[in-house]
């Protein structure tokens, strides 16, 4: 299953936390060029986090377009570990997450906030 941070530099301390929940493989997009825009999720992702301070509005609105269509849960969080500790990034809370919006339909987004 993977995981997507988005936002940031340096994430290798965010990556381990997200290995160490389940998630066996974590990408990284730093955000900062115009194409990560119109860029797709990776296929099999189960999870994004999104570092809040690191980001353009119009990725963060791709983003959510992207994760709503794929029922991908998001997790917003600033580039800290006792900020990411806060919200549900196992992989059962994803899958479950996810499965809950998908069944919820379209009206009800389901984003961790």
């Amino acid at each position: 299953m993977t995981a997507l941070i988005v936002g940031g530099d340096y994430v290798e301390p965010l990556k381990r936390e997200i290995r160490a929940h389940g998630h066996a493989n974590v990408e990284h997009w730093d955000g900062r060029k115009a194409g990560f825009t119109s860029r797709s999720i990776p296929g099999g992702t189960r999870l994004i986090v999104i570092l809040i301070d690191h980001i353009s509005h119009s990725l963060l609105i791709a983003l959510k377009r992207q994760a709503s269509r794929n029922n991908v849960p998001l997790v917003f969080c600033r580039r800290s570990m006792n900020d990411l500790r806060g919200k549900p990034v196992d992989v059962a809370t994803s899958e479950n997450r996810a499965g809950k919006r998908a069944a919820a339909g379209p009206h009800h987004p389901g984003y961790a906030w």
